[in-house]
């Protein structure tokens, strides 16, 4: 790999942004330059392009131009879809993931290498663990509080505080028909803070599932701290997604470990 100045600043940078090591980084920058059919030491320059780093401090226009054209040809690359295997045909409930980052493509004349750069993070680091620790909290309240106390439960175990300013929410949907709809149930409605009080006030369908009652609400409050910023796109500092990580796999783990209790 050639020690280039400007390769080995830009190393040190991609290695402060991304938080991996240097022989990581060889390895990103060897698998895209394969990909784009050119040598190393211009994967490495198409890793710091992906990670929002400047190119323009560090190399000469006509080479930024080079490095984005193969940039763009990446993108452009499809992966062709594999054929379903039998075994995903099977009935039952099975483990569903998504990957996210692989074919979405942003640019703006006004912003900087750094916001966009934070776009990114924030869209493949944050925003899908808020997404689905919120809703597999809302899915995990749907299914207790529906065996237990049948369809109607939200009418009969949910006070009134909570029903009062969910029905004001879907009156104000209601005025923009245009618009999509968050979900057929009211849950889909509530805020973080709502979801811990339901658990609370029914703590007796919930204590076979989590630890303590305080347990989910000092996770959602934590969750709604980091939440707030997000969806006024703004973005979190290493240490609260490293926080968001932390009570995401907290959850999901207990979550797999009480499935059966919850489905």
């Amino acid at each position: 790999m050639p020690k280039k100045p400007q390769v080995r600043a830009l190393r040190d940078e991609i290695a402060r942004r991304l938080g991996i090591k240097t022989s990581r980084i060889y390895a990103r920058a060897s698998a895209l330059a394969t990909r784009a059919q050119t040598k190393t030491e211009d994967g490495v320059y198409l890793l710091a392009a992906q990670s929002g780093i400047n190119l323009n401090r560090y190399l000469p226009k006509g080479r930024v131009d080079q490095i984005r054209q193969l940039l763009f040809q990446l993108n452009q690359q499809t992966r062709p879809s594999e054929p379903a295997s039998r075994e995903s045909k099977k009935p039952g409930l099975k483990t569903v993931s998504v990957t996210v980052g692989k074919t979405l493509t942003l640019t703006d004349p006004l912003l900087s290498d750094r916001v966009l750069a934070e776009a990114k993070e924030m869209a493949e680091e944050v925003y899908p663990l808020l997404y689905v620790f919120e809703n597999s909290v809302r899915q995990m309240i749907l299914r207790v509080m529906h065996k237990a106390h049948g369809p109607n439960w939200w009418d009969s175990k949910v006070s009134s505080g909570i029903r009062e300013e969910v029905e004001k929410r879907k009156k104000r949907e209601d005025e923009n028909p245009w618009h999509g709809k968050r979900g057929a149930h009211p849950i889909y409605y509530t805020d973080l803070d709502h979801l811990g009080r339901i658990v609370q006030n029914n703590w007796v369908d919930f204590k076979a599932i989590l630890p303590r009652p305080q347990w989910l609400e000092q996770r959602l409050d934590e969750m709604g701290h980091s939440r707030n910023p997000v969806a006024h796109m703004n973005p979190l500092s290493r240490n609260d997604i490293q926080r968001i990580k932390v009570y995401f796999r907290d959850w999901e783990t207990l979550v797999k470990a009480k499935r059966n209790l919850i489905s």
